[in-house]
């Protein structure tokens, strides 16, 4: 391996698990402290539009039905979210956030807002369009790999 490519790699790693840690980290400060990473990442998919149907949820998370029940039933369990029957479609069930499941997704909100916000700042003084053009490019090499397939593309 290259030095470049070496230099890339320890990169890599060492944001992602600096970027697990301190959204741990962060969530635990601000009183979220029953809750699992990916628990609190159900709550935000959840919290993204009312009423969401379970595979809809499973899709956006790309993790599998029944990866979801088992957290779903952990969340009701722990009354952050409901599950209720489609009024139209009984095999259909629908996702909502209590309003602890709401406060829950506020404060995870809020913590990316500040992060972006920092981040953004920094690239005000750097080189911005190379910054942005890196992080595009990163994101649509996970989006091709991840067999979700869609890459998006902002700006």
């Amino acid at each position: 391996m290259t030095e470049t490519k070496q230099m890339l790699h320890y990169l890599f790693v060492d944001l992602v698990n600096q970027m697990s840690v301190l959204e741990e980290n962060q969530l635990r400060q601000r009183g979220i402290i029953d809750l699992t990473i990916r628990e609190v990442h159900v709550i935000e998919a959840i919290g993204v539009c009312e009423q969401q149907q379970m595979n809809e949820v499973a899709q956006r998370l790309q993790i599998s039905m029944g990866t979801l029940t088992v957290v779903v039933k952990r969340l009701i369990d722990k009354n952050y979210v409901v599950r209720r029957r489609d009024l139209r479609d009984r095999r259909i069930f629908r996702l909502d956030l209590t309003p602890a499941g709401q406060e829950v997704d506020a404060i995870h909100q809020d913590f990316h807002r500040e992060m972006i916000d920092e981040l953004a700042a920094d690239f005000m003084r750097g080189d911005q369009v190379q910054g942005e053009r890196f992080l595009h490019e990163l994101v649509a090499y996970f989006e091709r790999y991840s067999g979700h397939g869609k890459v998006v593309k902002y700006g």
